[in-house]
C-alpha cells in the first residue's frame, strides 16, 4: 500500500521505543515506555536495542485507570459500566499527578484544608465530586506495584527500579550516557511530577551520584 498507492520512495519500520528516542533528538539513552497496557525500558545505543538490558511490567494506564476506579469506589463513588470507566479514565487525565513525596503529600491531603490537593470534578449529568488523594494515590502503584494487587505484584519492581536495573545490566562504559539520556514516553509517563519523582528516587539507588537528566517525549 505506501509504495503502490502513495509512491513513498522508502519505508523505514522500528519499535516505538527507539522512535521515542529518535524524536528526542537523541541515538543513545533509554527510554521508559508507558502506554495502555505495559510498561518497558528499554536502552539504546547508537540506535540499536540493547535486548538483554529491556525490562517490562505489566503495570500501565489501565491499571491506573482501574486502582482510581477502586480507591474512588471506598469514597462511596460507584464506577462501574464501560460508560462510568470511561469517567474514571478522564478524571485521571485532568486531575491525576505523580507526588513528590508520597507520606508529605498524604499528611497534607489529611489536613483540615488540604486546598493544595483538593479538586471537584463535574460528572455528565452535572453532579460535582470531591477528589482529594485519589490524584496522587493512582499513579503510586508506578512506583510501589503491590499497592494495586498484593498477591499479583508482591515481587514487582517499580518504574525507577526497573529502569536503573536495565541501566546497570549495560556495560559500564555507557551507564553514565544513559542516566544522562533518559526519554519518557507513552500517555501513562506525562502526570505532571513525574520526572522530578523519578530522578529523586534513581539518585537513591545510585551511589556513584551520576547526573541524571530526564525528558519527556
Amino acid at each position: 500500500i505506501m509504495f503502490e498507492t502513495f509512491n513513498v520512495p522508502a519505508m523505514y519500520l522500528s519499535d516505538e521505543s527507539t522512535l521515542s528516542l529518535f524524536a528526542s533528538g537523541r541515538t543513545s539513552g533509554i527510554v521508559l515506555h508507558s502506554g495502555d497496557g505495559i510498561t518497558t525500558s528499554t536502552p539504546i545505543y547508537e540506535g540499536y536495542t540493547l535486548p538483554h538490558a529491556i525490562n517490562t511490567l505489566d503495570i500501565a494506564g489501565r491499571d491506573v485507570t482501574e486502582y482510581l476506579q477502586k480507591i474512588l469506589q471506598t469514597r462511596g463513588y460507584s464506577f462501574t459500566t464501560t460508560a462510568e470507566r470511561e469517567i474514571v479514565r478522564d478524571i485521571k487525565e485532568k486531575l491525576a499527578y505523580t507526588a513528590f513525596d508520597y507520606g508529605t503529600e498524604m499528611a497534607e491531603a489529611k489536613r483540615e484544608d488540604p486546598s493544595v490537593i483538593y479538586r471537584k470534578y463535574e460528572l455528565p449529568d452535572g453532579q460535582e465530586i470531591d477528589i482529594n488523594e485519589e490524584r496522587f494515590q493512582c499513579a503510586e502503584i508506578m512506583f510501589k506495584p503491590v499497592m494495586a494487587d498484593a498477591d499479583k505484584y508482591e515481587s514487582s519492581k517499580g518504574v525507577h527500579e526497573m529502569l536503573y536495573d536495565s541501566i546497570r545490566r549495560c556495560d559500564k562504559e555507557l551507564q553514565c550516557d544513559l542516566f544522562q539520556n533518559i526519554v519518557l514516553s507513552g500517555g501513562n509517563m506525562i502526570f505532571k511530577g513525574m520526572d522530578d519523582r523519578l530522578i529523586k528516587e534513581i539518585r537513591k539507588l545510585e551511589p556513584k551520584g551520576y547526573k541524571v537528566n530526564i525528558d519527556t517525549c
